[in-house]
């Protein structure tokens, strides 16, 4: 089958491409012999803990495109023998058939895997790494033939009706040495480009570590946050309220992000004209997350007007008389950079900000003019990680695709 993305070497033999010079068109079957999983019952504990690796569902995405040598979990000699698990070979092809489709791992050594596989132990004429680049390069094909209500699911007739386009082996493990080379180049391209922006990622806390924890700022007056803000938890959402004749837009927690407010997707619900005076948001507001990631914090631009805010949010109105509302956003996020927001509840993993502590709060408030100094300076410096961030992740986007090119290069004869 051909497309706008090139060959796919997988057919289920009606429409098939036409083959690259010196490639055909075979059954798997006829170069690699299929075998099924299976689950050792989870009522016998002593059938599992062994020394045969198994793989599940719950390896195949850290495997994917890989070579296994260990799984999470093991089963025994009593497990396989109780149960229709087979021991294959190293060298066996893995494709996951249910759920997660597609996904593709080789045997580095004798292992038995879950019925969510479909294993493939290959002929003399058919490289293991081959039938796997291929079953990687047949990936979106391969989630088409997948149907299901609950989990998608390849069934075995299907599978045991592929046939797969293929060259001689000598030209297989050519294909094989040319794609691990050049896959190998983009695996430690997108390492390096990750560390980038891990150090990227890193910068803002040096930036307000700079700012708050230096010795000038350690003799600046103390004054609490409820001394220089007026601070309102948003309105309780509850269902009644949702869905009236003319509900209004408000913002969630999910609509605060560290460096702005994103209106991608805004609720709406229902306010009484009280409501209407108490939660109504002004530009130059301070939105603070109540819980989740205490600390987080965006200064509201008036985007929208009229907007409302519900109850996972703080809204600090900043007296700016004393302090300007983006030098406190900045000293928040400096708080949950040295985790003086990390305390939990005791039944929930999730830290919260209540208001209380949040009024109690004593930071420590240079004059205004400072103030303005500082966050001229943060923000310049903010802006460039942002720069960073969008550069290395444009370059992690196209290395991600490259895979995929180089896969469509090899299976069209072109590698």
């Amino acid at each position: 089958m051909t497309d706008s993305r090139g060959i796919t070497p997988l057919s289920l033999g009606g429409r098939r491409a036409v083959p690259p010079r010196n490639w055909a068109w075979w059954p798997l079957t006829s170069c690699a012999r299929l075998e099924s999983g299976h689950t050792p019952s989870r009522y016998h504990p002593e059938w599992w803990g062994g020394q045969i690796p198994w793989i599940s569902l719950t390896d195949i995405r850290e495997l994917d495109g890989k070579v296994a040598h260990e799984t999470r979990e093991y089963t025994n000699e009593a497990g396989i023998a109780n149960s229709s698990a087979r021991v294959l070979p190293a060298g066996t092809v893995v494709l996951s058939r249910t759920a997660s489709v597609g996904f593709v791992t080789i045997m580095g050594r004798e292992m038995a895997t879950s019925q969510d596989f479909v294993n493939w132990v290959c002929g003399p004429d058919l490289d293991p790494r081959f039938l796997a680049y291929l079953f990687r390069a047949s990936r979106a094909y391969l989630r088409g033939l997948s149907s299901g209500a609950i989990h998608q699911t390849i069934y075995m007739p299907t599978v045991g009706a592929f046939e797969v386009c293929i060259p001689d082996l000598k030209e297989q493990k050519r294909i094989v040495s040319s794609l691990d080379e050049q896959i190998g180049a983009v695996e430690r391209a997108r390492a390096a480009a990750e560390a980038q922006l891990e150090a990227a990622n890193a910068l803002p806390a040096v930036y307000l570590r700079s700012a708050f924890a230096c010795s000038e700022a350690q003799r600046w007056p103390l004054r609490s946050l409820g001394d220089l803000c007026e601070i309102q938890l948003g309105k309780m959402l509850s269902p009644a309220s949702r869905g009236g004749a003319s509900p209004l837009p408000y913002l969630r927690n999910a609509n605060v992000q560290w460096d702005r407010v994103d209106l991608t997707s805004i609720a709406r619900m229902d306010f009484d004209f009280e409501e209407l005076v108490k939660f109504e948001l002004r530009p130059g507001d301070l939105l603070v997350c109540e819980g989740g990631e205490p600390g987080r914090a965006a200064v509201w631009d008036g985007q929208i007007s009229p907007c409302y805010y519900q109850k996972a949010l703080h809204r600090l109105r900043v007296r700016t008389e004393v302090a300007i509302p983006q030098f406190i956003m900045y000293r928040l996020w400096f708080g949950s950079v040295s985790e003086e927001f990390g305390e939990s509840h005791a039944k929930t993993t999730i830290a919260h900000l209540p208001a209380v502590r949040l009024a109690d709060l004593a930071i420590r408030v240079p004059p205004v003019s400072e103030q303005r100094r500082i966050v001229e300076t943060l923000a310049g410096e903010m802006a460039g990680v942002v720069r960073m961030r969008t550069v290395v992740e444009g370059h992690l986007s196209s290395i991600d695709a490259l895979p995929a090119a180089l896969l469509r290069r090899a299976f069209s004869g072109e590698l």
